[in-house]
């Protein structure tokens, strides 16, 4: 595999990471707002967490963290391959400059 294709493969992940930053936002911005609703609520002793979503939403942030440390790991990787494909592409041109300079 080629450096354009770990570039955009690395970009890909990028990208994944930021939508995943969004969804993480919007949920964390939903248990401000339940939070908050319950902070005003007058009836607190008999609100369960179920009344107010957030069993599902707890869940929700469970999903969204672990789809998130995935990602970061895959990146993590991609940049490892990109580095290494990069050393290597070095290696490989400076050989042949090498080669060129030793045949003048």
């Amino acid at each position: 595999m080629d450096n354009e294709t770990f570039i955009l493969q690395v970009r890909g992940m990028i990208s994944v990471l930021d939508t995943l930053r969004q969804s993480l936002s919007a949920e964390i911005q939903k248990l401000d707002e339940t939070a908050k609703r319950l902070e005003d609520s007058s009836h607190l002793g008999s609100a369960s967490a179920f009344d107010f979503g957030l069993e599902d939403q707890s869940a929700a942030m469970k999903r969204v963290k672990k789809e998130i440390s995935k990602a970061s790991r895959e990146v993590k990787r991609l940049s490892k391959d990109l580095e290494a494909a990069q050393s290597k592409k070095i290696a490989e041109q400076s050989g042949s400059l090498t080669d060129k300079i030793e045949d003048q």
